[in-house]
């Protein structure tokens, strides 16, 4: 479903017989929308590793950058935003290193993604840097949401499954 502000940004792959190349942020179309105060790598070593689901709450706005690194995600995004309205939508989709395809979050959107293989890496930039007070989350099997996971998680943090049932106001 569509997300007012959701972006799946795509970058072209330069390969040769090094490698490969992929420029993952530019200026010329992420800085009049984005300004980078953290960036943060997430490793999964294990396949079925869950993380989320997390949005923020109050204080500066937070948005994301998604660039996986290695490995195969899939990611989760919900707007919880109750004045847009795209309020509730779901946006679920796969992320693969070998694509280069990033994807922009806007502050207000729950986020999150389960590894889908072994070794996966996510590096994503914020435009505000993380402040525990100001966050919170549902489970992933949060029955307010019924987000069609493509396998149960096998590794998810007592947080992530203590967060409370989410109320639609």
């Amino acid at each position: 479903m569509e997300i007012n502000g959701l972006k799946s940004i795509n970058f072209k792959t330069f390969t040769d017989n090094r490698g490969s190349f992929t420029r993952l942020y530019d200026t010329n179309f992420l800085d009049e929308i984005f300004d980078i105060n953290q960036i943060n790598l997430s490793i999964s070593p294990q396949e079925g590793t869950l993380r989320g689901m997390h949005y923020q709450l109050s204080g500066p706005r937070e948005d994301k950058y998604l660039n996986i690194i290695s490995g195969l995600i899939y990611v989760v995004v919900v707007d919880m935003r109750s004045g847009e309205s795209t309020y509730l939508n779901i946006n679920q989709r796969v992320l693969s290193a070998t694509e280069a395809e990033s994807l922009y979050i806007p502050s207000g959107c729950a986020t999150g993604w389960l590894s889908l293989t072994n070794d996966t890496k996510l590096l994503y930039s914020m435009s505000a840097r993380f402040e525990e007070c100001t966050y919170g989350g549902f489970r992933y099997n949060d029955p307010s949401f019924s987000i069609n996971w493509p396998s149960n998680p096998k590794f998810i943090s007592e947080k992530d499954l203590s967060w409370p049932n989410f109320i639609v106001k």
